[in-house]
């Protein structure tokens, strides 16, 4: 038996021995020799199978699984390294390994380098790590489960390149492991990824990364990580083959990020709170300085409740919950969004950097600069819904202070095509300031922006339908517009209605009323000039002005249906009035027909002209054109063009035109009347206006070079042709002879080319214009030696003008500016004015010389110093010295001293004994002044301030010939150093100072002025010269002071003004009214006169009262009662030159109201039957011994004799009279016809009559005067000086024209004359005159005879004809006799004889027509005859005159009666002479003569035939009858000025 210590024993030394044997082969792994030969080993294995060899410099293994590896090195076959460390190192606890389990207690890596190449199917990996450590003590693989509880990356650099060939792995069985990273950190490392193919590349950098407890579930798909860290990532990526950072879609650099509770789930469930992230991009060159709140969702829904987005500029606050199926067009899912935020500018522009050039981001940053001035947008939007329906419960954005905009409303089926919706939208604008520095310049000089603007307005849409309503407002002006459109069909239909809409608001400077109008469209196609397009439009403008021009009531309406297009339009304002239409056919080639209807056109308000005028006219004409307008063709006519005035109208010739345009050629025909315009030019409208616009180049830069190249500005000439020629009747001429002008031929005719130059000629015939009558202008423009010179010529002939001169102007362009000459010579060959000017472009300025150096001004001859220049610079400087002196004293000089470091300019003006009279004699259109002007004036600039001092004396200064005295002023003006300008002035009459003016006009602002005025004795016999013609004068003087300030719109005047001894008179009417001392006040611009008196000699006062409203200097008001009871209008006694005297006394009462422009007069004038008065009548028609011959008399201008044409005097006051006039019972008047008063009407009547002269129409009187009693003394053709009794009822009754009344009078003379009747004779009392009827135009004048106390003669002149009876009635009252037809036979008085047929004539004639041409004379002598009987001669003797009354025809005879007395035809007429006035004095005559009956104390009787000259001359002595030469005077005969006359 073994004992059991031996068997212990034996049985340990066993385990020991397999103990050994085991350990043994493990021991000797941890021998270096051993390690080497293991390495071997394995490299050898790897190359054999993976073409690998791996080479170790040193391998370490100790027991329990510590390894250390040093200079490791992997390759293939090729000798690329796979694998390079420079040490490994791994620590593994041995005996959980027994467990199923492993514990990495240490793993580290460094140095290590990594080329997989082809080693990992479809994935490259290359790079290098600089150090790697890891610990993980939980590696269960029985249980799937990997814990790490540390790693540590740093210096990691790692490319990674998937390739597009991987295949899936169908054999791989699902992965359900558990991993667990407790801490992971990494530290400046990089991972740069390589999609397939090169198609994407992404770049990520981590600076310093970390996470902590992260759970990985990779079977349940559950990933959750506590706590996430990252600072100064960067990250890259692009969509390019090219590698980064080349074409990077975003760089991002400085991320930073802090998040916690991340996880992620199988059903793809997610959450994350991310405390802060920000980052900056660097495309965009965005910095995101904050984003943070609640992740959380899944793969139908996300929620982020607090989300919040800062950048240094800009703010967002927002929340949302949001199903994904919500945005899906379909999906039924709804979502939830509240945000808020503050975007800067500066982000904006930063998101738009990559998409626009740097130009544009540099515009835009420079606009928003402007515009927001660093103040953010702010927006805010409140949403939800989903696709299907929409709503939007707000959305705002704007800018404090700038503007807001809203809205509000829903969408349904947002994403469909059929989508419908509503909105409410509005805008408010709070201040416009900083959007007007972003209008373009040339828009920001007109286009206002104002503050205040708001919108309001409503948008539907359905489908393919939208529908809008939208109010815009601003100040009490309001736009309502609505529109809809059908985007499928094309139709469309828009309305807006403008109500008091304030443009000038919008638009800068222009005289704007608020706009009230609409405008409408509507139709169907988006393409123009297609076939199914079909537009309507409309607009109408209710209530608009342009300053003084009205524009409303202007409607247009047009069509455009496919390529027919028609307008008409029509106007109904105070301005304009008409229609018209436009038919266009728009097809390749367009064609257009016009028609215009223009029935007024109010050229007062036009143009401002102060006369009421108005224009008509009707327009029709066709054009056509290509598209392309290089062809064009226009044809029409204007038709019954019209002026119209009050008091006149015209009817102007019609206009028909022609014009074409083709690529080569260019015409204009128009014709007018006797008018032809002709003009054509080479090429088309295109190229003659290049041509215009390289002509206005060359032209422009030699202007600036100051050199005028004549021949290279030919050179660019278009080449055309003018020609106008045209007679008295048409368009140019009507337009004239409205404008009182008349001419009778005008030629112009105008050619240019490069060739020739420019040459032309102007010819125009006789001209008038009232009493001026110019004969003939010329005007010649030609080039000659490539020089353009000038000349004209206006000339009057003394043959056939009274006012007889020439003027000429010679003028020629030089190289550097222009020479000129004006001459003018009157009817004697003696020159009034010979004066020149050479003006040039100088260096720095212009410089003018005056010639030549022996000048003529006002017909005194003038020696202009030969170095007279004056120059004006470029600086504002001038420079001059000019001086004109002639012989007698008379002086011009304008002097200019050097500018010197004080004054910029010193200009002295000097006139010395200038001739006003001589002076007027040459210009035609000067006033008619007279007298000897004396000036000095002196004028500097200091600072660019002009000051002035000044005195001017006219010595004999008179007015319209009458003289008012010596007038002198002394001035001075003198800027502040404020920028205000202060002006005095001194007045001086014969001397003696009247005046004192002194102001300051302050130029700030609009402008404002403050000044005094002081009245010193100012005599008013100043005013004499302008009531010249009224008969009436001024004396005694006018006193006071007043102030003026205020604008010159708005002049406040304030002061007193007090008469002096002031008398209004008339030695003619015999009227001298006395004005009252009482002081006038003036307050505020405001005069009221109470019982302001004009008295006269005997104190009868005519007493004003009322208002004169100076507010408005140019529409001065007034509102004047006037009154005056027995106040004599004419109290006069008879002087020699009285035209009127007597004694005139009335009542009177009138008021006068409104402004010179539009005065009203309202009165009453009753004439006292204590009226007295005479007037001597010289002109009148009805004048005895006048011819009563036509009034109107024709002038021959061939006739050498002067002779003026009487002119009409139109009305053009402004007027408005209305005047009653009544004649009281007992008032008498007597006019004397003749001036020795032999002929003469006395009446006195009474009557009521009314005055109308309304502002724009003619004078009007209606009313009758009925004559109570009165006689006439008056004489006849062949009716001697006979008293005509007026019968009582006789009238004058007026129907309106003044001077043409109707006349009721009836004036006879009771004779008495023999009647013979069966042998016996007896005396008869009749009553013969004449009876007046008609108007006094076409009076008609019957003669009537009555016998009431002789009842045969009665019945005898009943039975008569009118005619009978008028015969009888002349006859009566030319002889004394009764004679009848039936009476002609007494005594040998045969019916049949030339005499009996001559009276009869004569007498019809008479008793017919009362105006006549023929001055008749009759004498009777009674004798004895060589018989011893009695006999009666009766003696005749008629003449008739022709020509301008230069021919007289007489025609004398003799009739003799008696028992045995015969007369032949042959013996009647005795004489016949014919006489032709040689002069207009009547002093000499041609005369050719027939005298039959002549006696000669030699002869006897003869009979005489011959022609004579007649001369007739006044002398007080003998010997001036001899002389025929006129003395010689010396007086010098100065020209008359008679063309203003």
């Amino acid at each position: 038996m073994i004992s059991p210590r031996k068997t212990l024993k034996f049985l340990s030394i066993i385990l020991a021995i397999l103990l050994g044997l085991i350990l043994l082969p493990i021991l000797a792994l941890y021998l270096p020799p051993v390690q080497r030969w293991a390495v071997e080993r394995v490299s050898s294995s790897l190359e054999e199978s993976m073409g690998v060899k791996v080479k170790v410099d040193e391998v370490r293994l100790t027991p329990f699984l510590n390894l250390d590896v040093q200079g490791m090195i992997a390759q293939d076959r090729e000798n690329d390294t796979l694998l390079a460390t420079d040490h490994l190192h791994l620590d593994v606890a041995f005996w959980p390994l027994l467990d199923g389990r492993a514990d990495v207690e240490g793993f580290g890596l460094k140095g290590a380098r990594i080329n997989s190449k082809t080693l990992i199917p479809d994935v490259g990996v290359k790079g290098h790590i600089q150090s790697f450590s890891a610990e993980a003590k939980g590696v269960d693989w029985k249980q799937s489960i990997f814990t790490l509880n540390r790693a540590h990356l740093d210096g990691a650099d790692l490319t990674v390149a998937l390739a597009d060939t991987a295949q899936k792995d169908t054999a791989s069985k699902p992965v359900v492991w558990v991993v667990d990273l407790q801490d992971v950190h990494i530290q400046r490392s990089r991972v740069a990824l390589s999609m397939p193919g090169d198609s994407s590349h992404l770049a990520v950098s981590l600076q310093d990364a970390r996470m902590a407890k992260g759970h990985f579930d990779l079977g349940k798909k559950d990933y959750r990580v506590q706590s996430l860290t990252l600072s100064q990532g960067t990250a890259s990526m692009n969509m390019t083959r090219r590698p980064l950072p080349a074409d990077a879609l975003f760089t991002l650099t400085g991320i930073d990020l802090k998040a916690s509770g991340v996880s992620y789930d199988a059903q793809g469930r997610f959450l994350a709170n991310v405390q802060h992230l920000s980052l900056r991009e660097g495309q965009h060159d965005l910095y995101l300085t904050h984003l943070g709140g609640k992740i959380e969702g899944d793969t139908t829904w996300v929620s982020l409740p607090n989300l919040r987005v800062a950048t240094p500029n800009s703010q967002l606050t927002a929340s949302l919950v949001a199903d994904f199926s919500a945005f899906r067009p379909a999906g039924k899912g709804r979502f939830s969004l509240k945000a808020q935020a503050c975007v800067g500018m500066i982000d904006v522009l930063s998101a738009m950097k990559p998409h626009i050039s740097t130009a544009q981001h540099r515009q835009i940053a420079d606009m928003s600069r402007k515009l927001l001035g660093g103040t953010p947008i702010e927006m805010q939007l409140d949403a939800e819904g989903n696709m299907r329906h929409l709503a939007v419960q707000r959305a705002t954005m704007g800018v404090a202070g700038l503007a807001r905009i809203a809205a509000d409303g829903f969408v349904r089926n947002a994403m469909e095509k059929n989508r419908s919706g509503a909105f409410h939208f509005s805008l408010n604008s709070q201040s416009s300031q900083r959007i007007r520095p972003l209008l373009p310049p040339d828009l920001a000089q007109t286009f206002h922006l104002p503050d205040g603007l708001s919108a309001l307005g409503h948008l539907q849409f359905n489908g393919a339908n939208y529908r809008t309503n939208a109010t815009f407002q601003h100040a009490q002006g309001q736009i309502n517009a609505r529109a809809s459109v059908n985007t499928d069909t094309e139709r469309y239909d828009a309305e807006v209605d403008v109500r008091n809409f304030p443009l000038h608001h919008f638009i800068k400077d222009q005289p704007l009323s608020p706009f009230t109008g609409s405008f409408g469209v509507h139709g169907q196609g988006f393409a123009p000039l297609a076939m199914r397009t079909n537009l309507q439009a409309t607009a109408d403008i209710r209530s608009f002005r342009y300053d003084r021009y009205p524009l409303d009531g202007i409607r247009l309406k047009g069509s455009l249906r496919g390529t027919h297009a028609f307008v008409d339009f029509s106007a109904n304002n105070p301005l304009i009035e008409g229609r018209g239409s436009i038919d266009a056919q728009l097809n390749r080639r367009y064609a257009a027909a016009v028609d215009v209807q223009l029935d007024k056109l109010d050229l007062r308000r036009l143009t401002g002209m102060e006369d009421t005028l108005t224009f008509g006219a009707s327009f029709k004409g066709n054009f056509e054109a290509t598209p392309d307008m290089k062809r064009m063709m226009a044809k029409g006519s204007m038709r019954h063009l019209r002026l119209i005035a009050p008091e006149r109208a015209i009817l102007a010739r019609d206009i028909d035109f022609k014009f074409r345009s083709q690529p080569d050629t260019t015409t204009l025909q128009a014709y007018s009347g006797d008018m032809l315009l002709d003009f054509s030019a080479r090429g088309g409208l295109e190229q003659i206006g290049k041509k215009g616009g390289e002509l206005a180049k060359v032209v422009q830069a030699q202007l600036k070079h100051r050199s005028i190249d004549q021949l290279s500005l030919r050179k660019q000439l278009p080449n055309m042709a003018l020609h106008v020629v045209g007679g008295h009747n048409n368009i140019i001429s009507n337009l004239l002879r409205y404008l009182h002008y008349e001419v009778s031929t005008f030629k112009l005719h105008l050619d240019a080319n490069a060739r020739e130059g420019v040459n032309g000629h102007l010819a125009v015939g006789q001209l008038k214009h009232g009493a001026l009558v110019i004969d003939t202008i010329h005007g010649t423009l030609q080039h000659i030696e490539d020089r353009l010179h000038f000349s004209a010529t206006v000339h009057n002939d003394k043959r056939k003008n009274p006012n007889p001169f020439t003027a000429t102007l010679q003028s020629s362009l030089l190289e550097h500016g222009v020479k000129a000459e004006v001459a003018f010579t009157d009817a004697n060959n003696k020159k009034g004015l010979q004066l020149g000017a050479q003006v040039e472009m100088a260096e720095g300025g212009t410089r003018v010389h005056l010639t030549p150096e022996k000048a003529i001004v006002a017909y005194r001859e003038f020696i202009i110093n030969p170095d007279n220049f004056v120059f004006w610079g470029d600086d504002r400087r001038l420079k001059a010295n000019v001086s004109l002196l002639a012989d007698d004293g008379t002086s011009l000089m304008l002097h200019a001293e050097e500018p010197d470091s004080i004054y910029n300019n010193d200009i002295s003006v000097e006139i010395n004994r200038l001739n006003l009279g001589e002076l007027a004699s040459v210009m035609p259109y000067l006033p008619p002044v007279s007298g000897i002007l004396n000036a000095d004036f002196h004028i500097v600039e200091q600072d660019n301030q002009f000051s002035a001092v000044g005195m001017a004396e006219a010595r004999k200064f008179a007015y319209q010939g009458v003289e008012m005295g010596n007038l002198g002023a002394e001035l001075s003006y003198q800027p502040t150093k404020d920028g205000d300008h202060k002006a005095d002035a001194f007045i001086t009459f014969n001397g003696t100072e009247v005046a004192e003016a002194s102001g300051t006009y302050y130029a700030k602002g609009e402008g404002s002025f403050a000044g005094n005025v002081k009245l010193k004795s100012l005599p008013l016999s100043m005013m004499d010269a302008f009531l010249e013609g009224t008969q009436t004068k001024m004396k005694g003087a006018l006193n006071g002071e007043l102030t003026i300030v205020g604008t010159a719109d708005k002049p406040v005047v304030n002061g007193t003004l007090t008469f002096d001894k002031a008398h209004l008179y008339s030695h003619v009417y015999g009227v001298d009214l006395t004005l009252a001392s009482q002081p006038v006040e003036i307050h505020n611009s405001l005069i009221q006169l109470k019982d302001f008196a004009l008295t006269t000699a005997d104190g009868s006062p005519l007493k004003m009262s009322g208002i004169i409203n100076m507010e408005r200097p140019e529409a001065v008001f007034l509102n004047i009662d006037m009154i005056a009871k027995n106040f004599p209008v004419i109290d006069t006694k008879r002087k020699r030159e009285s035209l009127v005297y007597g004694k005139v006394l009335t009542n009177f009462a009138a008021n006068i109201y409104g402004t010179p422009s539009k005065m009203t007069v309202r009165g009453l004038l009753t004439v006292l039957d204590q009226t007295d008065v005479t007037y001597l009548l010289t002109n009148s028609p009805i004048s005895s011994g006048s011819d009563i011959s036509d009034l109107v008399t024709f002038t021959d201008f061939s006739d050498t004799l002067t002779a003026v044409a009487p002119v009409q005097q139109q009305n053009n006051s402004s007027l408005n009279v209305a005047l009653t006039i009544r004649l009281r019972q007992g008032a008498r008047f007597q006019c004397f016809l003749t001036p020795n008063g032999d002929s003469y009407v006395d009446v006195s009547g009474e009557g009521n009559l009314e005055l109308r002269m309304p502002p724009e129409g003619e004078m009007r009187l209606t009313g009758r005067l009925t004559l109570n009693e009165g006689k006439m003394n008056y004489e006849l053709p062949v009716i001697p000086l006979r008293t005509f009794t007026l019968a009582s009822g006789s009238y004058v009754e007026f129907t309106g024209e003044m001077m043409n009344p109707t006349l009721n009078i009836t004036a006879t003379e009771r004779l008495k004359s023999i009647v013979t009747e069966n042998d016996h004779q007896r005396a008869v009392n009749f009553e013969a005159g004449v009876k007046i009827s008609r108007t006094l135009e076409d009076m008609g004048l019957e003669f009537i005879i009555e016998a009431p106390e002789d009842l045969t003669i009665k019945n005898q002149l009943a039975s008569m004809t009118t005619e009978e009876r008028g015969k009888a009635a002349v006859a009566l009252l030319a002889t004394g006799m009764y004679i009848t037809d039936d009476n002609l036979s007494v005594g040998g008085f045969k019916a049949s004889n030339a005499l009996n047929a001559f009276l009869q004539s004569e007498i019809q004639n008479i008793a017919g027509k009362a105006l006549s041409t023929i001055d008749l004379s009759f004498g009777m002598e009674n004798g004895v005859s060589a018989s011893g009987a009695s006999t009666t001669d009766y003696s005749f003797q008629f003449s008739k005159r022709f020509l301008n009354n230069r021919m007289r025809v007489v025609i004398g005879g003799k009739v003799s009666s008696g028992a045995d007395q015969t007369n032949t035809a042959e013996s009647v007429i005795d004489n016949i002479s014919l006489e032709y006035r040689l002069d207009p004095n009547s002093t000499r005559y041609v005369r050719l003569f027939y005298d039959r009956d002549s006696r000669d104390p030699l002869e006897g009787q003869l009979m005489k035939t011959g022609v004579g000259l007649v001369m007739r001359r006044k002398s007080n002595r003998l010997v001036d009858l001899f002389l025929f030469k006129p003395r010689k005077t010396s007086s010098i005969v100065k020209p008359q000025n008679t063309s203003a006359q």
